[in-house]
């Protein structure tokens, strides 16, 4: 009658150990796929990172071409405006000198 107790017992506790071991393996491959989808998407995080920082290498260069176009277009605009101012004084000029003769 014992060792029939005995035998019972060693087979439950077989049981519970094997349910534990299933329910241990079952956890562990979650764990793996929550492992994978992380890194999946640190890998998507690390790409999308990656193209940020080539857009804003590229619009850093523009930004600088402009910068550069538009310095060098101050000189020209200044010139330009004095030459208009020039224009305005000679046309002045000519319009008194015009207003004389016809006077």
């Amino acid at each position: 009658e014992a060792a029939r107790e005995a035998v019972t017992l060693a087979q439950q506790a077989k049981e519970e150990m094997q349910a534990k071991l299933e329910e241990a393996s079952a956890s562990s491959k979650a764990a793996d796929v929550d492992v994978r989808a992380i890194e999946d998407e640190r890998t998507q995080l690390e790409s999308q990172l990656e193209r940020a920082v080539q857009e804003l290498a590229e619009r850093t260069a523009q930004y600088e071409q402009l910068q550069s176009a538009h310095a060098d277009m101050l000189p020209r605009l200044e010139e330009a405006t004095q030459s208009c101012k020039a224009a305005e004084a000679d046309r002045q000029q000519l319009a008194a000198v015009c207003e004389e003769r016809l006077a």
